[in-house]
């Protein structure tokens, strides 16, 4: 595990906390009306937290024996063939995270506030451990698939020679800093009480509004990794 990719990982973790999972259902929670209930907010990080690691192990079971097979066959063909499948698939996930960002595409991809409108609803209602663990399962089920990053780093961490006991810890450091941004703003929020609640209200519009763009940001750094990891191999 060299320094560039654990300060890669480690940073694909920080931007998936910006995810509706790991930010905006925190935060529906914090600003729910009467006293916070730190509690329920804790079963939930740590039951998406879970649910998460348990995803991204299964994932790297499959991922590496497929990434080896695939590996293998490009080698077979030339040595600088799978550095450049791998910089090419860089250059076109970077590619469709640019497509993203453009104003026509982004205001098809919005999530619409209806849906949006129903999560927070069902957030909200959640008044006890089971339906709030309900909570992180459907956040998990709607976006895990759809979270590049996670997925990527996943892909790198099994290209190591860290062995399972290192992939397994580095997937379970990764789903913690994930889930660390709202824990932190749930102490903030106990702590502070009112005093910071319009800046909690200020953030949950912002997150609202640029749902898209940060997902089209998700694209852009991993499709730069990818790039950079392949231009790596083809110049090693």
């Amino acid at each position: 595990m060299t320094t560039a990719l654990a300060l890669s990982v480690l940073g694909l973790a920080l931007f998936d906390s910006t995810s509706a999972g790991t930010s905006l259902v925190p935060l529906w929670l914090l600003l729910a009306p009467g006293r916070v209930r730190a509690a329920r907010i804790a079963v939930y990080l740590l039951a998406l937290a879970g649910l998460y690691f348990a995803g991204g192990m299964l994932v790297a079971l499959i991922a590496s024996p497929v990434l080896d097979f695939a590996a293998g066959v490009l080698e077979s063909w030339s040595p600088v063939t799978a550095p450049l499948v791998l910089a090419a698939l860089g250059l076109v996930t970077a590619g469709m995270g640019a497509l993203m960002l453009t104003r026509t595409f982004a205001a098809h991809a919005q999530l619409i506030p209806s849906q949006l409108q129903d999560w927070r609803r069902r957030t909200l209602e959640a008044d006890s451990s089971r339906r709030i663990v309900g909570v992180a399962l459907l956040a998990f089920a709607v976006e895990f698939t759809g979270m590049l990053p996670y997925l990527g780093a996943i892909a790198l961490l099994t290209r190591t020679d860290l062995g399972w006991a290192g992939v397994t810890g580095w997937v379970a450091l990764y789903c913690l800093v994930m889930v660390l941004p709202a824990a932190l703003l749930t102490v903030v929020r106990v702590l502070a009480h009112a005093r910071i609640d319009p800046a909690l209200r200020r953030l949950d519009d912002w997150l609202e509004r640029n749902g898209t763009k940060l997902s089209a940001v998700s694209f852009l750094a991993v499709g730069v990794l990818l790039t950079a990891y392949g231009a790596v191999g083809l110049v090693i």
